[in-house]
């Protein structure tokens, strides 16, 4: 695949509509004076910009780099849906809107022992975190 064109064409594809009305719910509802906001949103920058970078490079890698690399890749993933969540269910804690983060799949993520290395929609963030990559590209300008 190689034009976001192929990459709409996948059954699980999120589009960057979807993508930015997602990002714009949270954005707007961010207080980044607020201590716990700002650290949550950083972090969640943070795992997004990491996992983003190693999944850009993924198709550049030989197969023996790929084998030495995926325990790496899947760490950042996990860590990225992990920030998400925790930013969500902060969200809902404090009275705001936490409902974008059902809109990128499973219903699960607010079950007690949920396991993100067991996560049926990881693509579908994985995605998002490239999307929120990008925009914090952009800002850096």
């Amino acid at each position: 695949m190689e034009t976001y064109s192929e990459y709409m064409g996948l059954a699980d594809a999120l589009s960057f509509e979807e993508a930015m009305a997602i990002y714009e719910k949270i954005a707007t509802q961010l207080n980044m004076e607020n201590e716990d906001d700002r650290e949550m949103w950083e972090d969640y920058c943070q795992a997004a910009a990491n996992y983003a970078a190693v999944r850009a490079k993924w198709p550049l890698l030989s197969t023996q780099d790929k084998m030495e690399t995926d325990a790496a890749r899947t760490a950042a993933h996990n860590r990225s849906i992990t920030a998400l969540n925790l930013l969500a269910r902060w969200f809902m804690r404090t009275g705001r809107d936490g409902s974008w983060r059902t809109q990128l799949g499973d219903d699960t993520w607010q079950e007690p022992g949920y396991d993100a290395a067991n996560e049926v929609y990881r693509k579908k963030i994985g995605d998002f975190n490239c999307y929120a990559a990008l925009i914090f590209a952009l800002g850096a300008r």
